[in-house]
């Protein structure tokens, strides 16, 4: 009993990727765009709160629901 494994990748040929390493890169906004890399980590770092906060959010909203209109 022969067993064969082909594997292949795709190929990426006609595929373009663009990758950028700029901290003059809009990352929420286009009209929100940091300039020095200490205003680029601020936006990264607001965006990991932001999400956060809105984990949270999420996270308590069937618990003030359940409290709210008890059934």
């Amino acid at each position: 009993m022969e067993s064969h494994v082909s594997t292949t990748m795709p190929s990426t040929e006609g595929i373009p990727m663009t990758f950028l390493q700029s901290a003059q890169t809009p990352l929420f906004i286009s009209s929100w765009t940091p300039i020095t890399n200490a205003q680029y980590a601020a936006t990264c770092l607001f965006l990991v709160v932001l999400c956060g906060f809105m984990r949270f959010l999420l996270s308590i909203k069937p618990i003030v629901a359940a409290h709210l209109w008890p059934l």
